[in-house]
C-alpha cells in the first residue's frame, strides 16, 4: 500500500500567520483569559515546543495581533488623507476609513475593541495598557488623527479645546456606530450608509467653529 505523501512544512512566516488566525478565533469563542497556549497549538496540530520557537507566550500572541490591526488600521487612515482637498475633507475621509476597516474585518475588530485585553496589549495612547513604545501601532494610529484634529483646531475650523480630548470623542463616536453595526449584522446595507454619513455629519459639525 502506498505510502501517504507527507504534507509540505510551512515556511516560518507561514506557521506563523496560521497561529494568528488560529489565535483569534479561539480567543473569540472560548475568551482570552481561559485559552491556553497548549490548546492553540493542538487546533493547529503542532507541539506546544513548536508554537513557543513563534510567541514566547499568549500575551505576546494577542501584542501580535493588536499591532497587526493597528497597522493596517492606520494605514488604512493616513491612505484616506491623500485625496483630501482641506483638513475638513480629511477628518471625514479618515472617519469613513475607519468604518470601512472595522466592517472589513469584523473578528479583528471584535478582539482588539470590543473584548477586554491583557494589560500588555496594544493601546491607542501612552498610558493606557502596556507601556508607551514610540513604535506602538496603536499610539501610532491615535497620534496621526490627534494631530488632524489640532490642525482642525489650529487654523480656525474646529473650536478651541484639547485635541486629545476632541480626538477622543471622535474616535469613541465611531468606534460606537462600527461596534453597533458589527454586533447588527442583519442591519440593512442602505441603512448602514447613511447612519454612518449622519454620524459623520454630526460629529464633524458638533466639532466646527461657528
Amino acid at each position: 500500500m502506498p505510502r501517504k505523501a507527507a504534507k509540505p512544512r510551512l515556511k516560518a512566516a507561514e506557521r506563523r500567520e496560521a497561529i494568528l488566525l488560529a489565535a483569534k478565533d479561539i480567543f473569540l469563542v472560548e475568551g482570552y483569559e481561559r485559552t491556553t497556549m497548549r490548546r492553540i497549538a493542538a487546533s493547529l496540530g503542532i507541539t506546544p515546543t513548536t508554537l513557543y520557537l513563534h510567541f514566547p507566550d499568549k500575551a505576546a500572541l494577542m501584542q501580535a495581533i493588536c499591532d497587526e490591526a493597528f497597522a493596517e488600521l492606520g494605514t488604512a487612515m493616513t491612505r484616506a488623507t491623500v485625496e483630501a482637498r482641506t483638513p475638513l475633507d480629511a477628518f471625514r475621509a479618515v472617519f469613513d476609513a475607519y468604518v470601512a476597516f472595522g466592517l472589513a474585518h469584523p473578528r479583528e475588530y471584535r478582539l482588539v475593541f470590543m473584548t477586554e485585553p491583557p494589560p500588555e496589549a496594544s493601546a491607542h495612547r501612552p498610558g493606557i495598557g502596556r507601556r508607551h513604545d514610540p513604535e506602538d501601532r496603536g499610539a501610532r494610529a491615535f497620534a496621526g488623527f490627534q494631530a488632524l484634529v489640532r490642525r482642525l483646531i489650529e487654523t480656525g475650523v474646529f473650536h478651541a479645546g484639547d485635541a486629545t480630548t476632541m480626538a477622543e470623542a471622535a474616535w469613541a463616536a465611531v468606534h460606537g456606530l462600527v461596534a453597533l453595526l458589527i454586533g447588527m449584522p442583519d442591519y440593512p446595507p442602505a441603512e448602514r450608509a447613511a447612519l454612518a454619513d449622519t454620524v459623520a455629519r454630526m460629529v464633524a459639525e458638533g466639532l466646527v467653529k461657528r
